[in-house]
């Protein structure tokens, strides 16, 4: 997916960026597609009847958009044989219309869909795989990723956050109405997906520590990349660099395939490819420095650097996956080390930074402690406030599990320091905080954490993002079950260092808000809504909140457990669903899973299944209100999650 493919834009992208910055965004917006050279933006009229902004920015939308009419008849062929539940309404419809109608034209060129009208976006992935659709929030990072004009690109950068916070709350506002959690994951995926596709690429910001030279030759080189058009002259600047530039693009579209191989949960064979991949781009580094000229050297060592820099990282999480912890640490200060060759010091700070959360995860906690203690000087360093605060927060909780608890105390009252110098920025770390440590299987951490962030949220009077924490807390809940960790009490007294409430209001606030957490216990004293008993059923039979996804937030293997198939050894996976919360799924086999939280568990229509109410003890142990038993593995779907702390890395 690039910016040289066709895109067709419903009205909700305009209707979202006026919202966020009015009149400014729309123009903004005109001024870098003309930057672009975009002649490729398509949409229907009857797109325009959906504009609900001002005639003025309609004016401006048509001078680059081109608004093409769509016969009522082809629209109307989409909606046979389809539940009248899932078509989308008219005007939606005439934008896979319109895309059928553009690919009859252009034949080959990719055509992809810009809504975030997930239902809309659902229908064309059923109706055509030939359509792509994408989230504004990711469409709007590949044009940043694109524009060379620094105040114009930093303005879309900044957008572009707002409209990824816009469409995740938009979402979330809605959980009423529809389970969030698949649209989240879908934007959450996009902007992955995205990211590595782009931001793989040199960035913009890599141009800025160049002379003017090597400014436009790094420029060039970004553009070749992306498979746009040199003229004769561009070309004859880096034409020494060709050569070694094309192994980069070959890395590319080999990573696009190790994506896909993710997806299915193939880890050992994405292993194997990316270390193919990095050999061969070692290779080319070796004979690059052995090939150009010294000003050609420094120029292509910064481009190829970052990106063994961002295969390293990526094998890193993969060794991480696998359990292989020295493996992945040795690729972390390899990350480090090509990082430090290209310039990029955030990603120098995160790569410290998760190898920090790593160690802990693996229970070396004064090696966590010294690590964040590094990452925390490094981001001094840097002038980077955000990862001052959360690496002096991992030293703390790293020192506190090695023992050192009047230490922890001591730094963690530095945090305290600078968090109130911005609850705001706080808030949004302490959070990020927390998902990285439930990410990393350790919720007896998180759980804390996200209690700092909800007391931050209340007195900063951010009641809807007090909801999304309250959600947070109530998975961690469930994730430990009632076997809270000794040291856990003494764990949140060093936590709670970090802030602490200035009003009798606040406090009042905060006991009303945790007191939802107690709905876990209401959900168990209600009887499971559906039971077989003995009887075993298929999948295609189960009622709807059944086919749905469910987070995977524990796996348990237990041998010689007597069934009625016999004795056999036994993986119960603890799911959670938003509706019924906690169940347990029982797998007659060992199911080897490395980090349950990157996994979501849907039950196969081809299945069968029986089901029958959790014990008593079962359901104040583990929070699960019902057991369903599996004949095979074959009869679950694992879908793998890309959660926040991959796309970190490859976002900066």
């Amino acid at each position: 997916m690039t910016l040289k493919d066709l895109y067709i834009i419903d009205a909700n992208f305009f209707i979202s960026i006026f919202k966020l910055n009015r009149d400014e965004a729309i123009n903004n917006l005109m001024k870098g597609i003309i930057e672009l050279k975009l002649d490729n933006l398509y949409s229907s009229t009857l797109i325009l009847n959906e504009l609900k902004i001002p005639s003025s920015s309609v004016a401006i939308i048509k001078k680059f958009l081109n608004f093409v009419p769509v016969p009522r008849q082809k629209i109307n062929t989409l909606t046979q044989n389809v539940n009248p539940s899932a078509t989308p309404q008219i005007a939606d419809l005439s934008l896979v219309a319109l895309a059928k109608i553009l690919k009859q034209k252009f034949g080959k060129i990719a055509i992809t869909v810009v809504t975030n009208d997930f239902k809309l976006s659902k229908f064309i992935r059923s109706y055509s795989s030939q359509i792509n659709v994408l989230p504004p929030s990711s469409f709007l990072m590949m044009l940043t990723n694109s524009l060379d004009n620094r105040i114009l690109r930093n303005y879309f950068k900044k957008l572009r956050k707002k409209m990824s916070n816009y469409e995740m709350s938009y979402a979330l506002e809605r959980k009423d109405i529809y389970n969030p959690q698949e649209k989240l994951s879908w934007l959450v995926e996009k902007s992955i997906g995205v990211a590595c596709q782009c931001n793989l690429i040199l960035q913009k910001e890599d141009l800025e520590v160049e002379e003017l030279d090597s400014k436009r030759e790094l420029f060039l080189i970004n553009r070749y990349i992306l498979g746009e058009k040199l003229s004769k002259s561009q070309n004859n600047s880096i034409k020494n660099l060709i050569p070694f530039i094309d192994s980069i693009k070959k890395s590319q579209k080999e990573f696009n395939k190790i994506k896909k191989l993710l997806i299915d949960n193939r880890l050992s064979d994405s292993l194997v490819n990316v270390q193919k991949i990095i050999s061969e781009l070692m290779n080319t580094f070796q004979l690059s420095m052995v090939s150009l000229k010294n000003d050609e050297k420094e120029i292509f060592e910064k481009v190829i650097s970052k990106f063994l820099a961002q295969f390293e990282f990526f094998i890193s999480m993969l060794y991480l996956e696998l359990d292989e912890l020295e493996q992945a640490l040795e690729h972390f200060d390899k990350t480090i080390v090509f990082s430090f060759f290209a310039e990029q010091s955030k990603n120098i700070i995160i790569a410290n930074y998760i190898k920090g959360l790593s160690l802990i995860f693996n229970n070396r906690f004064e090696e966590a402690a010294d690590q964040f203690s590094l990452s925390h000087k490094l981001a001094e360093k840097f002038k980077s406030n955000q990862y001052r605060i959360i690496n002096l927060g991992g030293e703390a909780i790293a020192r506190f599990l090695a023992g050192e608890n009047e230490t922890a105390q001591e730094i963690m009252k530095n945090v305290n320091n600078l968090v109130k110098k911005d609850l705001q920025m706080s808030l949004i770390l302490m959070t990020e905080f927390a998902d990285n440590f439930y990410v990393m299987s350790r919720p007896e951490i998180a759980i804390h954490l996200y209690n700092e962030a909800l007391e931050i949220s209340i007195e900063l009077g951010k009641l809807e993002q007090s909801e999304k924490i309250i959600e947070k807390l109530k998975r961690c809940f469930y994730s430990i079950g009632s076997c809270l960790p000794p040291m856990a009490a003494q764990l949140q007294k060093v936590i709670d260092l970090a802030h602490q409430q200035s009003s009798n209001e606040s406090i009042e606030k905060y006991n009303l808000e945790i007191s939802k957490i107690s709905e876990i216990n209401k959900l168990l004293f209600e009887d499971f809504p559906f039971k077989t008993g003995k009887k075993w059923i298929k999948g295609i039979n189960l009622p709807d909140f059944l086919k749905k996804p469910m987070n995977l937030i524990s796996v348990n293997i237990k041998g010689n457990i007597s069934m009625e198939m016999g004795v056999s050894t036994i993986t119960s996976l603890i799911c959670l669903t938003q509706e019924q919360g906690g169940i347990a799924i029982n797998v007659p086999e060992p199911l080897m899973i490395g980090t349950p939280e990157l996994y979501k568990v849907e039950l196969n229509e081809k299945g069968s299944y029986k089901i029958i109410e959790a014990s008593q003890i079962e359901k104040e142990k583990f929070f699960i209100r019902a057991k369903i038993y599996v004949k095979s593995k074959d009869d679950l779907i694992l879908k793998k999650i890309f959660p926040k702390l991959y796309g970190k890395f490859f976002d900066n």
